[in-house]
């Protein structure tokens, strides 16, 4: 029964931090692809290379505007062409009649806004054929920052959830006393530590790897990725520390009661025995 037990308890530990770590992931990868969280994000990367491409081209943003304005008359969208390939988005025209009246900076911010949420739903909104897993095999990764993903990440949760709870159930039917139970569950989630020390050396290994000629193309270009890596692994590490710190808090807990507990009924014989005596 002893080596039952302690089967089970592995198995249940090792089934509740795989799924719980996987269900924090995806979770953070939900929220990642949200619709608003995700335009924040490609906004804060292409805003300043539109800026830039403007002034390296000596294109004046007003210029931009009326010709758009023009094409705008009597229609709802226009196609308007982004690259030399002929690749083209869609722009809304109520959405460019709405700036018609603004000037000065606030003008050329509301024309860089439209001209970056006409792209980014371009690319959100892109037409896959495929399913999710099939596309990322594929290599169709851009299926990542879409609703399909999205609703990947967040379908899965309720799966992992489940899994979690049954890892747990595992633990508690295997381990004999509720001690045990939260020496398992303390020590499962303080795991969560080496994740998060990982996922720390990710972080610091990728700015580490990028060149120089890269490094000084973000900077000349005005985007600042700090904000922009921390939006995508801070939520994450968060979750993951909070966690971390409860197993390591449930797992002293236990041990440090366990040992009072122990002195207490040690102190209890040496009375019944010097009694006796």
């Amino acid at each position: 029964m002893s080596l039952v037990s302690t089967i089970g308890k592995v198995l249940g530990m090792v089934i509740f931090s795989i799924t719980l770590s996987a269900a924090v992931f995806s979770m953070g990868l939900s929220n990642l692809t949200d619709y608003e969280n995700s335009k924040a994000i490609f906004s804060e990367i292409l805003s300043p290379q539109l800026k830039q491409s403007f002034g390296e081209q000596g294109a004046n943003v007003e210029k931009i505007y009326s010709t758009i304005l023009e094409r705008c008359e009597g229609k709802d969208s226009i196609d308007v062409p982004i690259t030399e390939g002929g690749n083209t988005v869609l722009i809304d025209c109520n959405q460019v009649r709405a700036i018609e009246n603004q000037e000065g900076e606030e003008f050329e911010r509301l024309v860089t806004e439209l001209a970056v949420s006409a792209i980014f739903q371009d690319i959100y909104y892109r037409d896959y054929d495929c399913e999710f897993l099939k596309c990322i095999g594929d290599g169709e990764v851009g299926i990542i920052m879409s609703p399909k993903g999205h609703q990947f990440f967040l379908g899965i949760q309720n799966y992992l959830y489940v899994s979690t709870l049954v890892g747990l159930a595992i633990i508690f039917v295997s381990a004999e006393s509720w001690m045990s139970r939260a020496k398992c569950v303390g020590a499962s989630l303080a795991s969560f530590g080496f994740v998060y020390l990982l996922l720390v050396y990710a972080g610091d290994w990728l700015s580490s790897s990028i060149s120089p000629e890269m490094q000084t193309g973000v900077t000349e270009a005005g985007i600042n990725l700090s904000p922009i890596m921390d939006s995508i692994f801070q939520p994450i590490m968060d979750n993951l520390l909070i966690l971390s710190v409860s197993g390591i808090a449930i797992t002293v807990i236990s041990y440090g009661w366990e040992l009072y507990r122990n002195r207490k009924e040690l102190a209890t014989r040496k009375k019944t025995i010097t009694k006796q005596e």
